[in-house]
């Protein structure tokens, strides 16, 4: 695993540190530069699915509730075709499985009300679309179904669980709501504890934090990729044979191996759409999961 150090120098990636855990022993930690908090990007979007995790172990909302049950005022504002969102179920949104949503939940007027003025033609067709619409509408439905804010239940039964100190790093809308598809800010080892919780089944440190069902089923492949290379269980990616990788962009990577007992992450800072990505993953998989015994 020392040739991944190596190779990071010899190519001149920016990346910042690694951790390598198998069976409950460190293999690997290797700080490039002083840990750090830095933004993880869509690593963002676990943490809120492990929220979510919590809220339906708590009976707070169940997979098959209808996301418009959760908006009443705002859609009276609407003139979008009710039977079509009907089909927007919190399952829906967790498997980022609605072909008409566009990336991005931005918007020049009320982000909430632009996104549930759209139609949505093909809301019968299950496909994987990635984008930060479903999380945006997650984090205001926990929100609601909670009765505190989206940051403050996440720092209860997760962050602080977990002990972790986040920041929310421009993290809420005009409207005030907590985006919940980026806008974290974590050091490498905290992220690495949200790997272990899902290596470990929901436990961290002997505590329970979320139900092993949820841990299970977000990990599995719930829409697959159309280059047919894995899928998207609940707000995070689906490894096959492998288990699972919470991922955001600029090389934050959580990989967790069901199939080895391990977790490996890496916290990044690469500059966008330099190729040093590609390079990076090609290193996880080569000189670190291919060391794993």
């Amino acid at each position: 695993m020392e040739s991944f150090i190596q190779h990071v120098h010899e190519l001149g990636l920016q990346v910042n540190g690694v951790i390598v855990t198998q069976n409950g022993r460190r293999l690997l930690e290797h700080a490039f530069v002083p840990d750090k908090r830095q933004r993880i990007y869509s690593c963002t979007k676990t943490f809120l699915g492990t929220a979510c995790g919590v809220a339906l172990d708590q009976g707070l909302f169940s997979l098959h509730d209808q996301a418009v049950n959760y908006f009443a005022d705002e859609w009276a504002l609407t003139s979008a075709d009710r039977r079509q969102w009907e089909q927007v179920t919190i399952e829906r949104l967790l498997t980022m499985s609605i072909a008409d949503f566009p990336f991005s939940c931005k918007s020049e007027k009320n982000w909430l009300n632009a996104i549930l003025d759209l139609p949505l033609p093909e809301i019968s067709r299950k496909q994987l679309n990635y984008s930060n619409v479903p999380t945006y509408l997650l984090s205001i439905i926990l929100e609601r179904a909670s009765g505190r804010k989206t940051w403050e239940f996440m720092a209860e039964h997760v962050f602080t669980p977990l002990d972790i100190e986040p920041v929310a790093d421009g993290a809420n809308c005009p409207e005030g709501y907590f985006i919940g598809g980026y806008g974290i800010a974590a050091t490498l080892r905290e992220l690495d504890r949200l790997g272990h919780l899902y290596g470990n089944d929901g436990v961290y440190q002997g505590r329970r934090i979320v139900s092993e069902e949820w841990t299970r089923e977000a990990m599995k492949p719930h829409g697959m990729k159309p280059e047919g290379n894995g899928g998207y269980g609940y707000l995070m990616w689906s490894v096959p044979g492998v288990g699972a990788m919470i991922a955001g962009m600029l090389g934050q990577i959580c990989l967790i191996c069901r199939d080895k007992n391990a977790v490996i992450t890496i916290l990044s800072d690469l500059p966008d759409r330099s190729g040093q990505e590609d390079i990076l993953y090609k290193l996880l998989w080569d000189d670190l999961y291919a060391n794993l015994s």
